[in-house]
Parts: structure tokens; C-alpha cells; sequence
């Protein structure tokens, strides 16, 4: 087994599939939360050969769960296919997120990782999230070939109490460079933006958020009133409502 341990890699650029995605694994699996759940493919299918799954051939081909609740995601695993096969899951992004992409073009999320450009027949990929998020959605992303395959995947993690799932209306921010969010409701300390956005998205009342990256410490603000000041070295991330 390759262990590909790692902090997620997080990005609050669009996507070309916003969305998140996995196969339907084995219910069999103990603790496996993806056993079960709806799955949905780049073509909206679901398609089976053997015990191996495929989309069809297209641009950017992707699979996606949806967990139907938020849950602290802690590792992913992916098995490829046999034979021949076993290329269809190479460079494959393993991307998660808060809302549903497809409905919510600006939807935040984050990559757990991507398999080896070599990735061949039978093997098996673990991923591993430190610190994890609430999400309801995880996607595979083919970004280097027409087709998807997989033989399994599967997914450990537990049920995230009291958090509610954003709305698609919860996941649009327009940035504003030079401005500070002038009352907040928390400062906290964030790693890249996209944390920060992480953080004002497990907060209900959070409508909008500042961060500067030259800080070390308090350098994430969040805040249910949109009103900025002048800030050199911040940026405001401003929520919109649809």
C-alpha cells in the first residue's frame, strides 16, 4: 500500500468540476461511510464492469458521493482496477467539499491528494486529512485521461454533531484586496485563505471573512457584517446570497 499522508491542499478557485465524487463502495466494510450512499458519475451514471466502475470517455471525467450529512472525513482509500485497466486511475485529484459544486459553481473545497502519475494495475492509495473539515461530498477527478476506474474506495470518518451544511447560497465570496473586516466575530489563526474560508463556513452567523498571509497569528477574522476598512496586506472575502 502507498501511504500518502498530507495536510489537505486547499484552493478557492473554481474548479472544471465542482462537485465532489466517489465510487459506492462495499457496504461490507466496517466504518466505511460511503457504503450506501448516492454516487453519481460525470455522464450521471453509474457504470459496472465486473467488479471494476468506469465513466464514459469525456473531458475531465469525474465520480462523486454524497454523504447525505457533514462528517469529519480522517482518510480515503482508492483501489485500482486490474490489468490493463489499472491507468484509468492515475493522477486522480480526491477533492472534498461543503456543498454541492454543481449547484454551487463557488463552492469551497479542498484536495486530500492526487494518485501517482504512474498509479498501475492493483494497487492501492491511502490519504490521510489533518486537520479535517465537516463535508458532505467527496469527488474523484480524472485530470489526465478521457476515463475514470476504480475498483473500490472507501472512506473513514465520523458523523460532525451540531454542524450544519452550507447552502449553495453559502458558498458565493467576492474578494477585496486592501480591506479589513471592521468588526469581528472571532479572530482565529488560518494557514492560507481557504482555511479561513474553512473556518467561517463551520460557523452559521459567519457572512463574510478577512485574512492576511504575512501574519502568523490572528490572522483570520470573521464576521456576521460585511462593513471593511482600508488594510494594507489583508484581503475581505465578502459572502453573497443568491
Amino acid at each position: 500500500m502507498e501511504d500518502t499522508s498530507m495536510s489537505p491542499t486547499m484552493s478557492l478557485s473554481k474548479t472544471t468540476l465542482l462537485m465532489m465524487l466517489i465510487h459506492i463502495a462495499s457496504t461490507s466494510t466496517s466504518g466505511n461511510i460511503l457504503g450506501g450512499k448516492p454516487s453519481t458519475d460525470s455522464s450521471g451514471n453509474d457504470e459496472d464492469a465486473g467488479t471494476c466502475m468506469f465513466t464514459d470517455a469525456q473531458p475531465t471525467p469525474y465520480w462523486q458521493v454524497d454523504l447525505q450529512g457533514s462528517y469529519d472525513v480522517h482518510n480515503i482509500t482508492l483501489e485500482t482496477c486490474w490489468g490493463s485497466w489499472g491507468w484509468k486511475t492515475r493522477s486522480v485529484q480526491i477533492w472534498a467539499y461543503f456543498s454541492n459544486p454543481d449547484q454551487c459553481p463557488d463552492a469551497v473545497g479542498f484536495l486530500y491528494g492526487t494518485t501517482p502519475a504512474n498509479t498501475a494495475e492493483s494497487q492501492t492509495h491511502a490519504f490521510h486529512a489533518t486537520p479535517t473539515y465537516p463535508v458532505r461530498y467527496i469527488r474523484l477527478v480524472a485530470t489526465t485521461q478521457p476515463e475514470l476506474g476504480l475498483k473500490e474506495a472507501l472512506a473513514m470518518g465520523t458523523p460532525t454533531a451540531g454542524v450544519q451544511v452550507p447552502v449553495c447560497s453559502d458558498s458565493r465570496f467576492s474578494a477585496t484586496p486592501g480591506k479589513k473586516l471592521q468588526t469581528a466575530l472571532a479572530s482565529r489563526t488560518a494557514s492560507s485563505a481557504t482555511e479561513c474560508a474553512v473556518k467561517c463556513h463551520v460557523m452559521h452567523t459567519c457572512l463574510a471573512f478577512s485574512f492576511s498571509p504575512s501574519l502568523t497569528e490572528d490572522n483570520c477574522f470573521l464576521a456576521h457584517c460585511p462593513s471593511t476598512s482600508d488594510q494594507t496586506g489583508w484581503t475581505s472575502w465578502i459572502l453573497h446570497r443568491l
